[in-house]
C-alpha cells in the first residue's frame, strides 16, 4: 500500500514535497493548478512507468527525484536531462530485515520447485536487479538471489540498489473511465492481464514467456544455420578475413500488451446503444462494475481516481462514495482528487490533503491525526469544505452572534455570507484549546481569523484567542457584558416586536422600550446576564425568546443606519 511520496523537481512539485498516505482513503483537495494532477503523474512514473519528458522537470533544474514508499520497500525515480537527453534509473531501498525474510525464505526445505516459487524468485531477482534468461534453472535463481541479499548485507541499512519498477496491483481511473464502459472494463480487468499473461502456465513447466523464448531462439538457430551454411559467411569474408561464424541470438521484453477491449451491451442479437442511453444509466452501469471487482479482487489493491467526480451529478457521487467506502472496508486503498463537496464532506478531515500553488510551488497542508479534535470539529459542525477552503473564519461563543451575523452580512451586502467562504464557528464548550486551535493553524493563517466575543467570555475562550495569535485589530468585543445590550433598546423592542407580530403571534405585555432599558441599566450596574433578563419580559408573549431567536429578530429588523460601527467594520474586514 501507499505510505509517503516525496518529491523533488517535478514540475510544481519541488523543494522535497512530501505527502503522507492513508490506510484507507485519502482525498487530493485543491484549486485548479494547485498540484493534484500532478501528483497523481508522478506516481504514475513509479507504478506504470510513465515516461519522464523535458516539460516534467521544474523551470530552471536538470534533475528530478520521485521517492515512493510502498509499505516495507521503498522506490527512488531519478531523472537527469543534458540538452535533450534524459537518464532515468529507477532505485530500490530496502531494509535488511527484509532482505533477510526474502534469504530465510528460499532457504527453507518447503521452498521446492514449481510455477509459483518460481515466479516469486523471479520477482525478488527483479527487485534485486539479477539478470535472468529463460532457460535459467530454479536453483540458480535461488542461489543468485541469496548471494545478491548477502552482498547487500554487507553495507548500509537501508541498502540502495538499482532495481525494475514496482508491480503493484493498481488501478488508475479518471473520468474518461466513468463515462466510457469499454474503458472502465479495460483498465480493471484487463490491466493485471496485460502484465502478467507472460506468467500463465502452458503446461506443467511451461510459461507463455518461456514459450515465446523458446521458439524466438530455435528461430535464431535456423537462421544462424541458414547464414553460416547457406554461402553468406564466406561472401562476408571477404571483407573480414578472421571471421568464423556469425551468431545470431533473440530475445523480448515482456511488457504491457497493448489489448484493446470493446464493450457492446446485447438485448438478444441487438446490440444496446450505451452512447444514446442517458448519463445516469452509464454512471450506474459504472458504478455495478466498480462494485462488481470490488467482490471478485480479494487481493490488496490500490484504486487512483482523478477527479473521477467530473459530470457526475449528485446522487452518483454519492453511489460513488458508497461504493468506495466499500473498497475500504475489505482492505483496499483508494486514492482520490476530487473538486466534490460531497465527497470533501463525506470524510474525516485527516483523510484530506489540501495542495496549494504559490508562485508555482505547490505545497501541502493537513491536519494532523488527532480523534479527539476530530471530534470537536463533527461535533461544532465545520464542514471539511469550511475547514479547507474557507477565506475568512470567525470565532464567536454565543448563539446571538452567530445567528446575526450572516442575516446582516447578506442585507448590507446583498450576497451569502456562506457563498464567500466566510465560516462562522462557535466554540462554546471547546475544551480541548491546543487540539482545536492547532487544527485551524495548519490550514489557515492567523491573517484571515477574527473573532467576536463577549466581555466576559469563557477562560477558554480566551485562551483559544491567544493560541490563534490574532492581531489586535482581528478581534472584536463589542457590548459592555454581551454582545446584545451593545443594541439600544429601542432596537431591541421593535426588531422582537416585528418579529412575534410576523409570525402572526401575540407580543406580551411587558415588551416595551422602557422596560427594556431598565433591565438593561440594571444589569450593567450588577454586572448580570442582559440575555437572560430579557427573557422575563417575554412573559405572555406566543414565540418563545432565546439567543438565536433573538440573533434573527435583531439580523432581519434592524436598521442598519443604527448598527454599532465596530460591527460594520468587522463585516467590512470579513468580506475584504
Amino acid at each position: 500500500m501507499l505510505k509517503r511520496i516525496r518529491i523533488r523537481n517535478f514540475r510544481s512539485l519541488k523543494d522535497n514535497f512530501v505527502l503522507n498516505f492513508e490506510e484507507n482513503m485519502t482525498l487530493i483537495v485543491g484549486e485548479n493548478d494547485a498540484g493534484k494532477t500532478t501528483l497523481v503523474d508522478a506516481i504514475k512514473v513509479i507504478l506504470q512507468g510513465k515516461k519522464v519528458e523535458l516539460d516534467d522537470f521544474s523551470y530552471g533544474t536538470n534533475e528530478l527525484e520521485i521517492e515512493l514508499e510502498l509499505g516495507e520497500r521503498t522506490y527512488l525515480s531519478n531523472h537527469f536531462y543534458e540538452g535533450t537527453n534524459i537518464t532515468s534509473k529507477i532505485y530500490l531501498i530496502m531494509t535488511h530485515e527484509k532482505l533477510n525474510s526474502i534469504k530465510n525464505l528460499v532457504n527453507t526445505e518447503e521452498f521446492i520447485e514449481n510455477i509459483e516459487n518460481f515466479k516469486y524468485l523471479k520477482n525478488k531477482a527483479d527487485w534485486l536487479n539479477i539478470g535472468y534468461r529463460s532457460n535459467t534453472g530454479f536453483n540458480t535463481l535461488k542461489s543468485n538471489i541469496i548471494t545478491r541479499v548477502d552482498e547487500l548485507l554487507t553495507g548500509d541499512n537501508p541498502s540502495c540498489f538499482e532495481s525494475k519498477l514496482p508491480n503493484e496491483n493498481v488501478y488508475f481511473l479518471d473520468g474518461k473511465h466513468f463515462e466510457d464502459v469499454s474503458l472502465l472494463i479495460n483498465e480493471l480487468y484487463f490491466r493485471e492481464k496485460r502484465k502478467s499473461i507472460w506468467s500463465e502456465p502452458i503446461n506443467e513447466v511451461e510459461t507463455i514467456e518461456i514459450a515465446i523464448r523458446s521458439k524466438l531462439s530455435e528461430y535464431a538457430s535456423t537462421i544462424r544455420s541458414n547464414i553460416n551454411d547457406g554461402g553468406i559467411k564466406d561472401k562476408i569474408k571477404e571483407f573480414l578475413p578472421g571471421l568464423t561464424e556469425i551468431a545470431v541470438t533473440s530475445d523480448f521484453e515482456t511488457k504491457d500488451l497493448n489489448i484493446s477491449v470493446n464493450v457492446r451491451m446485447l438485448e438478444g442479437d441487438k446490440e444496446i446503444s450505451i452512447a444514446k442511453k442517458g448519463d445516469g444509466t452509464k454512471r450506474r452501469i459504472t458504478m455495478a462494475l466498480l462494485d462488481y471487482q470490488n467482490d471478485e479482487n480479494e487481493g490488496k489493491s490500490i484504486y487512483i481516481l482523478d477527479e473521477a467526480d467530473t459530470h457526475l451529478h449528485v446522487k452518483a457521487q454519492l453511489e460513488l462514495i458508497n461504493v468506495l467506502n466499500e473498497f475500504i472496508d475489505v482492505n483496499k486503498q483508494v486514492v482520490i482528487t476530487t473538486h466534490s463537496p460531497f465527497f470533501i464532506n463525506a470524510c474525516k478531515p485527516q483523510q484530506i490533503r489540501l495542495l496549494k500553488n504559490y508562485n508555482n510551488i505547490s505545497c501541502v497542508k493537513y491536519i494532523q491525526r488527532d480523534n479527539e479534535v476530530n471530534q470537536i470539529l463533527r461535533n461544532i459542525g465545520i464542514e471539511n469544505t469550511y475547514l479547507f477552503f474557507a477565506k475568512k473564519i470567525l470565532i464567536v461563543e454565543g448563539e446571538t452572534e452567530e445567528k446575526f451575523i450572516p442575516i446582516i452580512y447578506e442585507r448590507v451586502y446583498g450576497t451569502n455570507l456562506y457563498s464567500n467562504l466566510i465560516k462562522i464557528i462557535n466554540v462554546k464548550g471547546i475544551k480541548n484549546v491546543p487540539g482545536f486551535a492547532r487544527a485551524i493553524l495548519e490550514l489557515n493563517s492567523s491573517d484571515n481569523i477574527y473573532s467576536l466575543i463577549d466581555n466576559d467570555a469563557e477562560e477558554e475562550t480566551i485562551e483559544l484567542i491567544d493560541s490563534l495569535g490574532l492581531d489586535a485589530n482581528h478581534k472584536f468585543q463589542i457590548g459592555t457584558k454581551e454582545f446584545e445590550d451593545s443594541f439600544d433598546p429601542s432596537i431591541i423592542y421593535n426588531c422582537w416586536k416585528v418579529y412575534v407580530e410576523n409570525s402572526n403571534r401575540r407580543l406580551g405585555d411587558n415588551w416595551t422600550e422602557t422596560e427594556i432599558r431598565a433591565k438593561r441599566d440594571e444589569c450593567l450596574a450588577n454586572n448580570a446576564k442582559f440575555s437572560k433578563k430579557l427573557r422575563e419580559l417575554n412573559s405572555g408573549c406566543q414565540k418563545k425568546l432565546d439567543k438565536i431567536t433573538l440573533g434573527i429578530a435583531l439580523g432581519d429588523n434592524c436598521s442598519l443606519e443604527e448598527l454599532d460601527e465596530r460591527i460594520l467594520n468587522l463585516l467590512s474586514l470579513l468580506r475584504a
